[in-house]
Order: C-alpha cells, then structure tokens, then sequence
C-alpha cells in the first residue's frame, strides 16, 4: 500500500496485470516501485526534491482513498516496517501540504501587489528628505552665531553655580560624616573589647580545636557548628582529618575538589603512595579515605610537613624517594568508623574533625527537605531572604569601606572630592533601605519560620527513626545503612503518603508512612531475632521523645523475665500499630525489581542457610539461567571472580559470589570493584549477588548502598517437615521396595531433623553447642535409609542409627555429652514400633506416625495441621524448657538493646561518668585485699601426703592476679575519668560494662567462668575470698563448696591423689563413686576419711526429691533446685551401676559450652556424677538435665 501510495504521488503509473478473475486486469505498483527502492539515495533525494508546489489534483484525488484507509496509518504501517512508515508519513505530510498551500497562494499574491505600493510611496519620502535638508543647513547657520552670543552668559551662571555646589556639598559632607561618627565610635568601642578579651578568646578557641572539634561538631547542616567546623578545616595548619561514619565529608570533599583533579586512594590500594606522590608533585589535592585507628607510618613526613629546600626548590622525602613539594598540594583523610581511638602520636599530627550527624544537625536537614517538598515556595522565599540580606550587608561593608578609604586619600578641598560626596551620600541612603529592608525582612522570616515549625515533627519522627537505624550496626556488623538511603525513603514517604485537609493530620499521615516504611524496608535486611528489637527500639525512641515512658515493663522484666518477649509485642502493637510486629516476609522478585546495575544485592546467612536455589529459580524466571555466572569464594579464587564480574559486566550477565566471609582479604578488592561501577558504562542487566556470614570483614560501604536480605532456615518442627515433604513427590514416596516401611520411617527421620534443629533455640538444656545442621545431612541420611531398606531383607536399625547419629549428624558434634543425646533422641525415631500405625512421638498424641496408605498430598496435610509453635514434650524437655527459652530470648533482645543505648546519659542527676565513677568506687570498697601467699605456703607447704596444700596454694595464686587486675584497672579508670591519664579503649570498653552492670572483659581473661551480671559477680567473688580465707585459718574444710573454686578440676585430682598415696595404688585405677547425703552442710562437721564432700551445685532439667531420695521432675516454673551434698568417694577398679542412675555431668556455668579440651570434653565440664532415679537414664538425657556450679544471678 506504501509503494502505490509514493508511485501514484510521483506520477509512476501502475503496470496491468492478471487480476484474480479470469480475464481480468489490475493495476500492480510493485514492479515501478521496486525500480524505485533500488537506489535509496537516489529515491530519498527525489522524496526531498519533490514539487510539492504544484500537486496535480488528479493526484490529490487518487491519494484520497490511502489517506482514508485506517490501514495507511503510521502506526498500523509501523507494525510492519519502521521504513515504511516514514515514506506513509511523507506521503500524509505531501497531502495536507497541498491543501494548506491552496489556502496560501492568494494572500502570496496580495503580499506582491502590497509591495509595489510601498516602493511608489518610498519614493515620494525621498524627495521630500532632500527638501528638507536644504532648510536645516540655514538653520544651522543660525545657531552657530546664537552660541556664540549665549558662552559669555553661561561662563559667568557656572562660577555661580558651582559657588552653590560647594556650600551644598560641605552640608551633605557635614550630615553624612555625623551619621558615620556614630557607627565608627560604637565600632572603637567594641574593637577595645575585644583587644581586652583576646587572651580568653584564643583560649577557648584552642580549647574548642582541641576538643569540641572532635568531639562536638555535627557536620554538614546550616548550624553555627558546621559554620566553625569548616573554618577549621580551612584554616587549620594541619592536615585534616574527618571522622565520618554517614560518608557527609567524603562527598563534601569530592564535590569541593572535583574541579582541581582530586586523588582518591584508600590505605588498602596497592598503588596508594604512587597516587599520593603523583599529587605532592603536581599540586593536586589528595584524599585518603576508609583510615582505620592506625595510620602507614611512610605518612609521618607527610603528615608533619617535612619539606626543605635542595637546589632552591622544595622537596620531601617519601619512602627512599626525594620528591618535589607543590605548594597547592593538599591532603585531607577520611575514616568511616564511628568511634575511633586515636592515640596522641596521631592526635598532634592532623586536625581531628568529627562530620557524625548529630540529632539537630540531621533535623535541620530533613526539615529543610520536608518544607522544600511540601512548600517549596516557602523554602526558596527563605532561601532568597537569606541571600539578600547577606548582598545588603556585604554591599554595606563595602560602602563604609570607601568613606574611610576616601577620607584617608582625599588631597586638597574635601568639598571638591565628588567622589567622597557621592560615596557618604550612598552610604546614608543604603543604610537606609537596608534598615528598611531588614525590618521586613525579619517580619518575613518569622512569618516563614512559623510555617517551616509546623513540620518539624516530621523532621523530629525523622531523626529519631534515622538514629534508630544507624546504631544497629553495633547489634550485627551486616545491618549497615547510608544517610542516602534513609533520606530516599524519608523523601519516598513524603510523596506517597495520604494527603489531608489539615496540615496537623498531613504530618500525621507522613509520621506514620515514613515509621512503617523504614521499618518494612529494614526488617527485609533482620535476623528474626532482631525484628521484635527493632519494633521496640523504634517505639520506644518515639514515646521517649513524647515524654510518655512508664516502667511497668521494667518491673515485668525483674518479676517475670520470660513474659517480657509478648509484653514487648503488645507494648509495640499498643503504642505504634500491629503492622509492626507481624511478619515481613521477602519477596527476592520485589527486591529485584528495586535493585539496579550499580547496587549490589546481598544475602547476609544464617548457618545452615543456602539462598542458591531461590536465586536459580529467579534467574529462570527471568529468562537469565544462561547468563547467571556463580562462584565460592575462598582462597585463591579472587582473580577468577574479578575477571567473571568484569565480563559480566559488559554482556549484562549476573554474576554470584558465595561465602564472602570466607575471603576476607580479597574483601577491600571486591568493594573497590563495586566502587568502580560505571553507571554511564555498565550494562543496565547487570546484577552483582553476594552471600555471606554476619562478618566485620564485609566492606561496609556495599552494605550501606546495597540491597540486603537476611535468609534463615524455617522456625519450627512444622515448617521444618513442610519444607522437607514440599520437595518429595509421590514417585519418590513408592521408590523404595519396602514402601509402606520406607514411609513410616521417612517421616520419623524427618521428625527427627526437625527435632535436631528445633531443640537448638532450647539453648544448653537442648545442645551444649548449637550445632549448625544442615539439609544436607537429611538428604543424605534418607539416600541411605531408601538404599538400606532396598537392599536388606531385614531394616538394619543398628545400621541406620550409626551412619545418621555416628556420621551425618554425630560427625558434627564435638561434644560427648551431645553425642550422647543425640543418639538417644534417634532411639526415639529408628525403632521397630514407629512402623505401627498411629505411633506417637509425643504424649499427647500430636506428634504420630500417619497411614502408610496416604499420598504426598495426605502427608502435607498431616503436617498442615500441626500447631504452630513446638511443645517441649516433642523433645522430651520439661515444660520449664519454655520459659527458658523465653527468658534466653528476652536477655538476648535485652542485650541487643542495651548495645544501641546512647553513651552519654543522665539518669537521676547522675552522668554516665558519675554513675561508673560511684560503681568502682563501690567495688574498690567492697574488693578484699590479696591473701598473703608466703604465709599460706609457710602454713600449707608442700606436702606429699596432702594434695589439698597445693590446691589451696595454687587457688590463692590464682584469685590474687584476678584481686591485683580488678583493683589496678579500677584505679586506673578513676584517674582516667578525673582527666589524669589516656582514656585508653581498654579502659572505656571497662567503663562502659561497669555503667551496662556487665563484668568488664579485663577482668573475665582472669577470671573463673560466670554468668553472673556485675553486681552479683563480685558478691560471688567477695564470698570466694572468704572461703579460702577460712580454709586458711581453719584448715582444709569438713564440705567444699566446689563452686567457690578457680578450678575444681584440679581440685577433684588431689582428692584422688590423696587416696592413691595413702592406700599407695595407681591413680589410673581410681575413680570416684557417689553418695548423695542425708544431712545438710552444717550438720558434716568433719570431713570424711576417704574422699571428700561437695556443695554448692544447682539441678537444671531436673530436681533432688529428699523425700524419695531420688531425680524427679521439676515443679512448674522452677528453673533450678539447690542439689543436696554428695560425698565423692575414690574407689579402685571400680565399675559403673548398670541401671538405677543417671550419669549427670557437672558444669561450671549455664552455658554448659567452652572450647574443646584434649580430654574430649569441654573446659566447662568438670566431672560426671551418678544420682539415683527409677526412670531410664534416656529420659534425663533428653531432659538435659545437669549439674551447674553457678547460676546466672
């Protein structure tokens, strides 16, 4: 249609052909107009040069029908060629030209015949012109003698006049220099109050360079701090140095020197001493950025200016090489970290300047951009106020300038100096206006200002929430976010909250949309664990600022501990809104979609998680299967990933690094290339995918810019046997010859899984060690569970619970007293009864085997139809195991808040400083002096028949380090808060676990294993003292309170020690029997020949029933029972009861864990004792019931 449409316009007629009738003709326009395509240049000239002037109708007429047809529309025609529809719009454009030329050509016609008359009139003008100039030239002659008549007259009327000049410029002279006189007299008077107050002022000017130029100011925002922040980066005779965590002086500085070449390097970059000499050299300014608390030492002579002159130019010595010193050369150097400790080497050597926002710093920010966004006339009426009055004063200042330069220059008669005149006469008028000005002025900004004060709880809520978020780094090294992200959301908000009639319900909308935003965006990049925290954080931040905080959760948290996780989520759902504390779940697609080429995407692990798969299916899903490139980092692998990520980068591919954390070395690398991401270059389907472990190593910049989700395993039994059952299938279910056993025990070993992974968040009473099991060691276990059953006649029981509780899960464990458990748990699941319809793992009957008879569906609906959150009795726990698990959480949530509180407190009328200064004063009062240890020795020497000497020996050389550690740092820490020594980081990580009643880590490296918070943790140790002082006064004690000792160990080795040399047999053949007494520790008054008695442990799992003399079950809501004395009795050769006991370890704290000893047990463990009970020794164990030496209060 588009060639008939282009011959017919050009006059190509058509060539007749056969039609589709017989004997019929057609016009055909393809052969004439494929003649001409043949030359496209040749035709696009002749569609250019085309006559469009003079358009046959007849061509008009034949067009008319293509013009009409729908189908001879550019966009219909651009369905099938883009070509075409460039030739159909020519085609189209020819046409309406034609008419609208039609309409044009009689006003042509009349505009020629308008033309004609105008030459005739300009010829009439013309002779009148010469006419004209005839006359004026006898004008002239006129004039010329007038002139010459009028000059006496004017000579004489000027000396007159400028008579009258004179006296009128001596007036204005007068008034003008009165008005001056005022001004410069208040101007003398405030420069001798400043020359009498110059010695204060640079005073306290060294004082604010020396502290509150570290320490105070809060960077970038429009604030009189950030005003002298940078005047001391511009004029301080040090290199500077920014402390600056938001990364707000790094942009400033590259923005500032973007112009002048600016060289940016990092410590880590190979060639970052090329870079800095190539600067020196050149005189370009210089930027280090990401320092940490030490400095390259081949920086000192550039830090300390070391320049000096060889053949007259300036030269500094960097590394062995002597280079030339650019005066224009510049350094400035920049440090992420929040808190740094410098030590005075550093301090003396570059000017410290902190940017870290501080909460009115950023709220004047954000108010700024709240106004900008919903009035932004008001904010540019504001802006434009500010500049004007800076112009008039600054106008003003030069104004005064010139008087006084004028007077001091003026020769001759000053009322001759019209220059003076004019300059004093501009000076009174200016002032004028000025002071005019100025009064409206003021009026205007307080009107504005009014308005801007009506959105500051916008920016208030704002600030609070940015706090918020920022300090979660010290809960988890991954949760890092940028000021530039927080301020996208912040202004993401404003533009999609509800709009309102009122300004009062806007800001109410915008709070309330910005609040739930963040917290929906951030909770994406949470543990589960820290969801709950953060809610609260959030809230609680909020109602302080409110004013509206009550204690009634801190008197749950003293009363009821394991209630405060739901009182917390009631207090949040109450207080804010139920959004916040129902699950936010990730959708990896909607993280996709908000991502771009430059923003890396990062999955922060939990153990045992693998987000591979999730990823896969997406990139399927995406069509991007082929172009999904993945490695696992590691050792050596570095250069192999940077080489596949700039390939990727080019094709557009997506490239996957896996186990980050498991390369911290290559990691500033891996961010230098992420930093290195051309936006303009990149291709735009580029995607960078990272996983890693929570790691300090993990650059923090890709963290803060990047987009971050956190992956954890399912959380229950349940959702541990859906996940497992959603990946079987029928088929896989009937694969095995034996199916209705393959079945039965498939889901056993699946409860099984569960039941290993569940047990876990039950703490030590569950595992003394959290394992971190896997899906894997499922899948293997169910490969060789459907390859034993089809290859034994009989199921080999014995078989599978070795290869699953031996190998796959037990070659995990590398506690003894977990591996013990463990396989009793598989005895649970691996037995001949769970192939019996309807068996119940659980009492209730809840928990229970399924007929064989049910397909993968009937399977899912079982699982379905389990509750939600796991009953203890699932793991053979007390109920008591709950409220465990609950007060774990609570202290664990606890802490992680007290992580995020502020450093600097008042509370009470106290400071933080004065509350840690009262606390060591407190311990130092209470701190028993060290025992003397030449007279212990002189009074319990050496003795061969008494090993107890040289225990009480090495017990008090033990407590007197820890007693001289305790009472030096607690002496050092109060000089340190008086000013008198370094506040070291040593001392302000101490003064901070004083203030967090935690024991300071000092003094745990010296100490005995405990739990205890700090207050009860040295009532604990004061009572230590005095049991060995009593041991030293009175002699070897009738019951030892085996918890009061540094390491019962040895201890329960000399009693054995004593035994063997007394009855003179091998201390390998010895080993202890036990007796739990009758009598109490007051009524053993002596100790017993053989052997020796023990107090002081507590039952955890279980309880000590005097009356049966017997373990029994504990009492609901009692955690831990005192145990009564044992009596610990050496006996050779001795074996073991077979039935009647459980074999209960003891342990030094709750936690159960420590490291691994060469004996195979943990450095926790102290000994296993062996206590009456008429129940099995599996069900104790499945319990977890044990023997602590100390709790945790």
């Amino acid at each position: 249609m588009v060639i008939e449409a282009v011959c017919i316009m050009k006059g190509i007629k058509p060539k007749r052909v056969a039609g589709e009738k017989l004997g019929s003709k057609v016009d055909d326009y393809w052969e004439p107009g494929r003649g001409l395509l043949q030359d496209p240049g040749k035709f696009l000239d002749s569609l250019f040069k085309y006559d469009k002037d003079n358009i046959a109708d007849t061509v008009i007429r034949a067009i008319q029908p293509y013009i009409d047809s729908e189908e001879f529309q550019p966009a219909a025609i651009a369905k099938v060629s883009k070509a075409c529809t460039s030739i159909c719009q020519w085609v189209r454009a020819m046409h309406k030209y034609h008419f609208v030329a039609n309409v044009v050509e009689p006003k042509r016609r009349a505009w020629q015949e308008a033309e004609e008359d105008l030459r005739a009139t300009q010829q009439v003008l013309e002779e009148a012109k010469e006419h004209l100039r005839e006359v004026e030239g006898g004008i002239a002659m006129l004039q010329s003698k007038y002139k010459v008549c009028i000059a006496k007259k004017e000579e004489l009327e000027m000396k007159c006049e400028q008579c009258q000049q004179r006296l009128g410029r001596a007036n204005t002279l007068i008034n003008s220099l009165a008005d001056e006189k005022v001004r410069w007299q208040d101007t003398v008077e405030n420069l001798d109050d400043k020359i009498d107050n110059v010695t204060g002022d640079v005073l306290i000017a060294a004082g604010f360079v020396a502290y509150l130029g570290p320490f105070t100011i809060a960077g970038l925002p429009n604030d009189t701090l950030s005003v002298e922040n940078g005047v001391i980066a511009q004029f301080s005779q040090r290199w500077t140095h920014y402390i600056d965590p938001q990364g707000q002086a790094n942009k400033w500085i590259k923005n500032l020197e973007k112009v002048n070449s600016l060289e940016v390097a990092k410590l880590s970059d190979r060639d970052f001493l090329c870079s800095l000499e190539n600067a020196i050299t050149f005189g370009k300014p210089f930027l280090l950025e990401n320092v940490g608390e030490e400095l390259d030492p081949a920086l000192e002579p550039v830090l300390l200016k070391q320049t000096y002159k060889q053949q007259g130019n300036t030269v500094l010595k960097l590394g062995d090489t002597v280079i030339p010193y650019h005066e224009d050369f510049k350094m400035y150097i920049t440090t992420n970290l929040p808190n740094p400790h410098y030590s005075p080497e550093v301090s003396t050597k570059l000017t410290l300047i902190n940017f870290t926002l501080s909460p009115s710093g950023l709220e004047d920010q954000l108010l700024g951009e709240v106004v900008a966004a919903e009035r932004p006339d008001l904010e540019e009426a504001r802006n434009q106020l500010i500049v004007s009055n800076a112009e008039m004063h600054q106008e003003l200042k030069k104004i005064e300038d010139q008087i006084l330069y004028r007077l001091s220059t003026s020769e001759g008669n000053p009322v001759d100096d019209l220059e003076l005149i004019k300059v004093l006469e501009a000076s009174k008028l200016k002032a004028g206006e000025i002071q005019a000005k100025v009064m409206v002025a003021e009026q205007t900004e307080k009107d504005i200002n009014i308005t801007r004060l009506q959105y500051v709880p916008v920016a208030v809520r704002s600030q609070i929430l940015y706090f918020c978020v920022s300090d979660l780094c010290n809960v988890d090294p991954m949760y890092q976010y940028s000021l530039e992200w927080f301020l996208s959301i912040f202004l993401m908000g404003i533009s999609n909250s509800e709009r309102a009639d009122t300004l009062k319900d806007r800001i109410v909308n915008i709070n309330n949309y910005i609040t739930f935003s963040l917290y929906s965006n951030v909770c994406r990049s949470l543990f589960e664990k820290h969801k709950l925290m953060f809610a609260f954080l959030v809230c609680v931040r909020i109602l302080m600022n409110d004013g509206q905080i009550d204690t009634k959760l801190l008197v749950l948290r003293c009363l009821r501990g394991d209630k405060i996780t739901n009182a917390m989520q009631d207090f949040v759902a109450l207080n804010l809104d139920r959004r916040f504390i129902e699950p936010q779940t990730t959708d990896l697609s909607v993280v996709f979609r908000e991502s771009t080429a430059t923003t890396p995407l990062v999955f922060v692990l939990s153990p045992g998680t693998d987000p591979a798969a999730e990823l896969y299916k997406l990139a399927e899903q995406m069509k991007f299967s082929q172009k999904l490139s993945a490695i696992s980092l590691g050792q050596g692998q570095g250069p192999r990933a940077e080489a596949m990520m700039n390939s990727a980068m080019e094709q557009g591919n997506w490239v996957f690094f896996q186990n980050c954390h498991l390369a911290p070395s290559w990691m500033p690398s891996l961010e230098r290339l992420v930093e290195g991401i051309d936006a303009s270059k990149v291709h735009q389907d580029f995607r960078l995918w990272l996983t890693s472990l929570p790691s300090k190593h993990f650059p923090v910049s890709i963290l803060q810019n990047g987009s971050k989700m956190t992956i954890e395993p399912p959380r229950g039994v349940k959702a541990n046997l859906l996940k497992s059952y959603i990946s079987f299938s029928d088929d896989f279910l009937n694969s095995c010859p034996k199916v209705t056993e393959f079945k039965s025990l498939l889901l056993s070993l699946c409860f099984f899984h569960g039941n290993m992974l569940e047990r876990r968040k039950f703490g030590p009473l569950g595992f003394n060690i959290p394992y971190e099991f896997t899906d894997g060691d499922l899948r293997i276990c169910i490969s060789q569970l459907q390859m034993f059953l089809s290859e034994y006649a009989d199921i080999p029981y014995k078989v599978l619970k070795y290869t699953a509780g031996e190998i796959n899960y037990g070659g995990r464990v590398t506690d003894d007293w977990d591996r013990r458990c463990i396989m009793n748990i598989l005895e649970d699941f691996y037995k001949p009864e769970v192939l019996i319809p309807e068996f119940a793992y659980s009492e209730s009957g809840i928990y229970r085997q399924i007929g064989t008879s049910s397909d993968l569906d009937g399977y899912l609906q079982y699982i379905k139809s389990l509750p939600l959150n796991d009953s203890p009795e699932l793991f053979g726990l007390h109920d008591n195991a709950n409220i465990t698990f609950a007060q774990n959480e609570t202290f664990a949530l606890l802490g992680a808040i007290t992580q995020l509180q502020p450093k600097t407190f008042t509370l009470g009328g106290h400071s933080r400083e004065e509350l840690v200064e009262e606390t060591s004063n407190d311990i130092l009062a209470k701190l028993p002096a060290p025992m003397n240890l030449q007279e212990v020795i002189h009074k319990y020497p050496l003795l061969y028949e008494e090993s107890m000497n040289t225990v009480l020996v090495q017990e008090v050389i033990r407590y007197n380090k820890l007693l001289e550690v305790i009472a030096q740092t607690l002496r050092d820490l109060l000089k340190a808060l008086k000013g008198l020594v370094v506040m070291s980081s040593q001392l302000e990580l101490m003064a901070s676990s004083l203030y967090n009643n935690a024991v300071p880590e000092m003094w745990n490296a010296k100490a005995y294993p405990s739990l205890k918070p700090l207050a009860s943790w040295v009532n604990d140790l004061v009572q230590r003292i005095e049991f060995l002082q009593k041991w030293i006064i009175h002699g070897i004690p009738s019951v030892f309170w085996i918890s009061g000792l540094f390491f019962p160990q040895a201890f329960l080795t000399g009693t054995l020690q004593n035994f063997a040399r007394k009855s003179v047999i091998s201390i390998d053949t010895i080993s202890f029997s036990f007796k739990v007494m009758k009598e109490s520790v007051s009524e053993l008054t002596h100790h017993p020949d053989q052997g020796c008695y023990i107090h002081g442990l507590f039952l955890e799992g279980a309880r000590w029933d005097p009356a049966t003399f017997q373990l029994a079950e504990s009492r609901p809501k009692e955690l831990y029972t005192e145990m009564a004395v044992i009596w610990l009795l050496p006996v050779p050769n001795r074996k073991p009861p077979a039935t009647g006991t459980y074999l209960c370890p003891i342990y030094k704290t709750l936690t159960r864990a420590g490291t691994l000893s060469t004996t195979g047990h943990s450095t926790n463990y102290v000994i296993a004792v062996e206590i009456p009970t008429d129940k099995p020794q599996k069900h104790w164990v499945k319990r977890g019931t044990a023997l602590i030496c100390a709790l945790d209060f």
